[in-house]
């Protein structure tokens, strides 16, 4: 009897992996997804969220409180030309991700997906160690150290996000959901975490020491989690070259057009309204209710720790959730898509409008919005385009994004004075910091 069981279940094991199989060789293009969206039967590799996390927490110095705080640690305004040149150094690590998401493909073509995924740590952690190091250690006020600092962890980044994302396909969909939250996650433990600290006196190069030493244990972390893992489905996930997937564009690109240009705008907005805000509410006290009262004020630190914590519920709840929708055709997937554009836009909308307390709902609503956006499209791509595809598709989806994020970062001063008018208020829009 057991061994009857034993072969019946065998067989059942059998016909699900030809199923997974002929999905995998081309499936059928209307449906998307399976009804296995919130299970998955292979365990998810949860220390995907760690790496994640110790990258990604190199890019919170650059647009959030961090990037205020080395921007004040260069003696630099928050307006006239050295501010100006300061935002637009700050582009740099857009300029860096736009430009190695796809060209790491041409530059790095010999170089396997994991030795890249470690040479993209290496800049990231000369990137973010130079702050620290040169700024605050050797008290240098040169603005060439935010052109090289952010440069570095550009680069590092274009590299690293959609190549990580490839690489950890073949553990399933589960740690691809735990590694996408380590996005939002990073944020939280150095925005909310590392800024209270810094608001009860912690030094700020403390906070930066953390972060760049986290770098090489991520490191640590992915060369035990991946290589041997990944290397048992090698042939099964092998990348086709960016020149081969090109030649094959038909059966992956235009299925990734309403992914790309959602990815555009919410990178757009949240590139523009966190960088925005630090450069508005720039006084030791915020005005939570009107930008003309002086009643209702909360410390400044304290009150982006409370906008941190928005971004983090609405990123990383967005991101698990859209794991939970079946989405198992096209049309839903775009339904999906349009409602996490609506929610970046009306978030862009409010934040627009420089009252403190409106701002905490839209970058709930511009993160939500971009969370989801990140989880339904990276499902969709792991389910849909084809698996030698799968890291070319990445590349083009976070390289048009990133283009959005360039126009995002580039026009944080155009945002903060068209939300300042042109004036000053008792507690924000100020010429200089306080």
């Amino acid at each position: 009897m057991t061994s009857k069981n034993n072969n019946a279940e065998e067989q059942d094991e059998d016909e699900t992996s030809s199923s997974d199989i002929d999905e995998d060789d081309g499936g059928s293009e209307s449906s998307v997804d399976s009804a296995e969206d919130c299970e998955e039967p292979r365990p998810p590799v949860r220390r995907a969220i760690v790496v994640m996390m110790c990258i990604v927490q190199a890019y919170a110095t650059t647009n959030g409180p961090l990037r205020h705080k080395f921007k004040v640690a260069l003696s630099i305004g928050d307006s006239g030309n050295v501010s100006e040149t300061f935002t637009q150094a700050a582009v740099f690590v857009q300029y860096g991700k736009f430009a190695m998401t796809l060209g790491q493909n041409i530059l790095f073509a010999c170089v396997t997906p994991q030795k890249r995924v470690r040479l993209a740590m290496l800049f990231v952690f000369i990137g973010v160690s130079i702050p620290p190091l040169v700024v605050y250690g050797m008290g240098s006020k040169w603005i060439g150290t935010v052109f090289l600092s952010y440069g570095l962890i550009g680069l590092g980044l274009g590299i690293f996000e959609a190549t990580f994302l490839s690489v950890i396909t073949p553990l399933g969909r589960l740690t691809k959901a735990w590694a996408i939250m380590g996005f939002p996650a990073a944020f939280g433990v150095v925005n909310i975490v590392g800024m209270s600290l810094v608001s009860f006196g912690m030094p700020v190069p403390v906070l930066f020491w953390y972060i760049s030493l986290c770098v090489p244990l991520g490191g640590l972390i992915f060369g035990s989690m991946v290589p041997k893992d990944a290397q048992e489905e090698e042939s099964k996930y092998e990348q086709a070259n960016l020149l081969d997937s090109l030649k094959d564009f038909g059966s992956w690109v235009p299925a990734m057009i309403p992914l790309a240009m959602v990815n555009a705008v919410s990178h757009f907005v949240m590139e523009n309204v966190g960088p925005a805000a630090f450069d508005t509410f720039n006084d030791r006290q915020v005005s939570l209710f009107s930008p003309t009262s002086e009643d209702h004020l909360l410390n400044t630190d304290r009150y982006f720790v409370l906008l941190n914590v928005c971004l983090l519920l609405g990123d990383m709840g967005s991101r698990r959730l859209a794991f939970c929708f079946e989405l198992p055709t096209f049309a839903s997937n775009v339904v999906a898509l349009g409602a996490s554009l609506a929610a970046s836009v009306l978030g862009f909308y409010l934040a627009s409008q420089g009252v403190a307390v409106l701002t905490l709902l839209a970058t709930a609503l511009a993160f939500g919005g971009a969370g989801f956006n990140y989880g339904v499209s990276a499902k969709y791509i792991d389910r849909v385009i084809p698996k030698a595809h799968n890291l070319a598709a990445y590349s083009l989806w976070m390289f048009v994004g990133y283009a959005g994020a360039i126009g995002g970062t580039a026009l944080v001063s155009v945002t903060r004075n068209w939300i300042c008018g042109g004036k000053e208020y008792p507690h924000q829009c100020l010429s200089h910091h306080h």
